[in-house]
């Protein structure tokens, strides 16, 4: 299922690099705004499937009877809520674009929660186990961009890139009942690598301001390598996601500070010179005398 997924979201991705075109709300903006911009980021990360139950069981075959004995049989349930996350960033615009019009690096920081409790047989007596896991995630992510225009203030984006994340505080705690489960709770990965899709909507609040509103997951995980994109925590894997409200601010392009020209540079002439001030003062006078005739008649 989540194989199908990454395929899909992949041939998205191709389509949606292989136009080339700048969008018009980035245009606008490098008229008068720098490149270089500040992003803001907030929002709220988990689990894909960090609320989902599977079954889980294991027979073995006794040699005195040759029957299967029950080693466990029953079924786990995960809860994994999505925490608050927020990050601060960088965005760069290009003039020029290809296949990629803009670049960003963000750094995130969040929580990540879940419990996992097994309810079942082992060795023909009810078990019960509650497990609980969580930690302070702090990631950066380097992605390449590239939008399709809707108007001149709204466009679609996908996203392609990198991502690293490390564990801080780990904490883990197992509640165990009458007897454990053949499975037992292995340790978080503390460092983590993967290849990060970005899908989402942007919108161009004024020139230099934009709002934009991605979803992210992974859909390779480089350490440890796994093709699914899920990260093992606990009794299984995971798929991490995370929807983000980016707030992108570019500064303006000051310009420099005297804008007149210099008047001692050659070339430069005066609006008034001398002969224009001695044709208004003839002008004057010609004008002054032929008052006073009217006046003497």
């Amino acid at each position: 299922m989540m194989i199908k997924e990454s395929a899909i979201i992949l041939m998205c991705l191709s389509l949606s690099f292989g136009a080339v075109g700048q969008s018009t709300s980035f245009e606008s903006t490098l008229n008068s705004q720098k490149p270089l911009g500040i992003t803001l980021s907030l929002g709220k990360s988990g689990f894909i499937n960090g609320n989902t139950g599977w079954h889980s069981s294991q027979f073995l075959s006794n040699p005195s009877t040759g029957e299967l004995d029950t080693l466990h049989y029953g079924s786990w349930g995960a809860k994994s809520p999505y925490e608050w996350m927020g990050g601060v960033g960088i965005n760069y615009i290009f003039k020029d674009p290809i296949l990629v019009d803009r670049f960003g690096f963000n750094v995130y920081c969040g929580n990540r929660n879940i419990q996992e409790t097994y309810n079942g047989v082992y060795e023909n007596e009810d078990t019960v186990m509650v497990s609980t896991a969580s930690a302070l995630n702090i990631g950066a992510s380097l992605t390449a961009y590239h939008s399709f225009t809707i108007s001149p203030d709204l466009f679609i984006e996908a996203g392609l890139g990198g991502t690293i994340r490390r564990d801080f505080f780990p904490e883990v705690n197992t509640f165990v009942f009458d007897h454990h489960p053949d499975a037992v709770p292995g340790e978080l990965p503390l460092f983590t690598g993967s290849i990060e899709a970005k899908v989402g909507v942007g919108f161009m609040m004024w020139k230099g301001r934009f709002l934009r509103i991605h979803a992210a997951t992974d859909l390779l995980q480089l350490n440890p390598i796994n093709g699914t994109g899920k990260t093992p925590w606990l009794m299984t894997d995971f798929r991490p996601f995370s929807v983000i409200v980016n707030w992108d601010l570019h500064p303006k392009v000051r310009g420099p500070r005297n804008c007149a020209g210099p008047t001692d540079v050659e070339g430069t002439k005066e609006l008034f010179g001398s002969d224009m001030k001695g044709w208004r003062r003839a002008s004057n006078k010609f004008t002054k005398k032929k008052k006073k005739k009217k006046r003497r008649r």
